[in-house]
């Protein structure tokens, strides 16, 4: 039997002659693997709460949804339907294959599926490559992908080499959907922008649209982060086909928009880290493969496949129950407005400017120039002091005088120094 990290998986036969391979949790596993989550877990909180740098990437946040897929994979139940919602979604990609679960001798703890007979893409020879259309398979499986991404919201998260079978009749298999990430629409609208203009190679219609999917920190510099984008996209776009990575692209994104002050959703991650693993399988499989031009082949039917769920009549009948409620609801907001203007009790908001700040600011401006002339009239009347005759002298100088000149010399350094290093710039 194979030996899995979480599961051991055996070969049997079924009672009616189907071969299958049944994956049986290991015993207390699940006690295990929590426990090691709860201590990730801590440290994660750890870093965004006391290491500033760290806030930056949300690393519980990412956690969270690193710990959400893991806990589904221990739920082979969940399994045996990923494989099912995996099979619907990559039917249309006939060199494609994802093994079907056998419901009755499945559970919680135990997965009964067809056996797929084959060989890891690692481990094929350059021989054993070429009885199989390897440029169509790798074109097929970035497309499914794509597909499960920009359209499904639902994606496997997991296609490395380990994964991933091509099998005796000259197809790719998908054995394992213990893994799988749930994307919501509206950033699946956005990443599908994205995917678009990076396939076209334009930079600031592609910075654009990263930032229309991220947060704007306060100090997030637009014109900054969009030569940034442009400038990555550019140099991606004079790459030669093998050295395309769409992957790392995304990736490279995400850490400009990091630095820059932009935060990115969990799902564009996790778009980066699928891709990578897809791209290390193109490489092996189809070194000329060119994700670029297959990204803008197949972007076109996507976003028609978009639009006609846009336009779908369980969409229609939502909108239209919004707008619905949105009507019987307007009599009654009226009723509200005018009553209030009645009653003179109607009020408006802006935040345009925070108006303790700018007073603040305004009187630490005034209490600089003050103490600014207090420390050179005190100056000027040391420097005049230095003519008189004194009993008290200090160097051959007025006593008097030489201390009113250290004292404002001192507060004059005091002053530079806080503006120095205590003002904000």
């Amino acid at each position: 039997d194979l030996v899995a990290s979480l599961s051991q998986v055996h070969e049997a036969m079924l009672p009616t002659g189907r071969s299958v391979v049944i994956k049986v949790q290991r015993p207390d596993v699940r006690d295990d693997l929590l426990r090691d989550l709860r201590a990730f877990e801590k440290i994660a909180v750890f870093f965004d709460s006391y290491v500033p740098i760290a806030v930056q990437y949300d690393f519980s946040s990412n956690f969270e949804q690193f710990k959400s897929s893991l806990l589904n994979e221990l739920d082979l139940e969940q399994e045996a339907q990923n494989l099912r919602t995996l099979q619907r979604i990559l039917e249309s990609f006939p060199l494609l294959y994802v093994p079907s679960p056998v419901a009755r001798y499945s559970g919680a703890r135990v997965l009964t599926m067809d056996m797929v007979r084959g060989k890891k893409v690692d481990q094929l020879s350059d021989e054993e490559l070429q009885e199989y259309d390897c440029e169509g398979i790798v074109n097929q499986l970035f497309q499914g992908y794509l597909r499960q991404i920009l359209i499904e919201g639902f994606v496997h998260v997991d296609p490395h080499p380990g994964n991933l079978f091509l099998t005796e009749d000259g197809r790719l298999a998908i054995i394992d959907a213990g893994m799988v990430a749930h994307i919501p629409d509206t950033v699946s609208e956005n990443l599908l922008r994205i995917i678009l203009e990076l396939s076209e190679y334009r930079g600031e219609a592609t910075a654009n649209a990263v930032i229309d999917l991220g947060a704007q920190s306060t100090d997030f510099n637009r014109a900054e982060f969009q030569n940034a984008i442009a400038k990555l996209v550019a140099e991606h776009a004079h790459l030669p086909v093998q050295d395309l990575t769409p992957g790392k692209l995304i990736l490279q994104i995400n850490r400009i928009a990091l630095e820059a002050g932009l935060t990115l959703p969990a799902q564009f991650t996790i778009l980066g880290q699928t891709l990578m693993k897809l791209d290390y399988v193109s490489r092996f499989l189809a070194p000329g493969f060119n994700p670029a031009r297959s990204m803008r082949e197949y972007s076109g039917q996507l976003m028609n496949e978009r639009a006609k769920q846009e336009f779908s009549t369980r969409r229609l009948f939502q909108a239209l129950s919004d707008i619905t409620r949105a009507t019987g609801q307007l009599p009654r907001n009226l009723e509200k407005l005018t009553d209030s203007l009645a009653n003179n009790e109607f009020r408006m908001k802006i935040d345009a400017i925070d108006e303790r700040e700018l007073f603040r600011g305004i009187q630490k401006v005034a209490n600089r120039i003050t103490a600014g002339l207090v420390i050179a009239a005190m100056i000027v009347g040391a420097a005049l002091l230095t003519r008189t005759e004194t009993e008290w002298q200090i160097a051959g100088y007025p006593g008097i005088a030489v201390c009113l000149f250290l004292f404002a010399f001192a507060l004059g350094v005091y002053l530079l120094i806080t503006i120095l290093f205590k003002d904000r710039h």
